[in-house]
């Protein structure tokens, strides 16, 4: 998500510095909804560790 955050960055003209910044942020904010909503489900549940995935 990160990666295709940044290549429409790209797309659009913003530096290259931003790309990574906004790029990867985009990207962890996505995956860290899903989480969240994985922790109101009764099949999967929250998990610190998928979080400390997301944001490496």
């Amino acid at each position: 998500m990160g990666r295709v955050g940044a290549e429409l960055l790209n797309w659009s003209g913003v530096s290259e510095k931003d790309q990574l910044i906004y790029g990867a942020t985009l990207g962890f904010v996505f995956l860290s909804t899903v989480e969240v909503f994985d922790g109101f489900s009764k099949e999967w549940g929250f998990s610190w560790s998928d979080i400390g995935a997301n944001s490496l």
